[in-house]
């Protein structure tokens, strides 16, 4: 990961990130994952969602919701392993719905 000040993750910063894990993702072979609908929400909002404490949840096809004021170590972490499960809703390895 790029090295930079810890703090929080800006709308700026969240794009240079969230390039950076779609790059990797890429020179690991995955290709292109399509079009990410990224929401930031407050913890009371997580919880009040999903029922429990969670920093990242891939829902439909496409969008993440993720945990607001996140350092950017872990945005980039939470995002990947959410970015992770929106490839596999697309190549089929889920034979469920994902969450709403």
């Amino acid at each position: 990961m790029p090295k930079q000040k810890q703090g929080k993750v800006t709308a700026e910063k969240a794009i240079k990130l969230i390039g950076y894990v779609r790059e990797f993702y890429r020179s690991q072979g995955l290709g292109e994952i399509g079009h990410i609908e990224l929401h930031v929400l407050p913890k009371k909002e997580m919880v009040k969602r999903y029922g429990r404490n969670v920093e990242g949840v891939a829902c439909t096809l496409g969008v993440v919701n993720m945990l607001r004021n996140v350092k950017p170590s872990r945005f980039c972490e939470i995002f990947a392993h959410e970015l992770l499960h929106i490839w596999q809703f697309e190549h089929g390895y889920y034979d469920v719905e994902p969450s709403k």
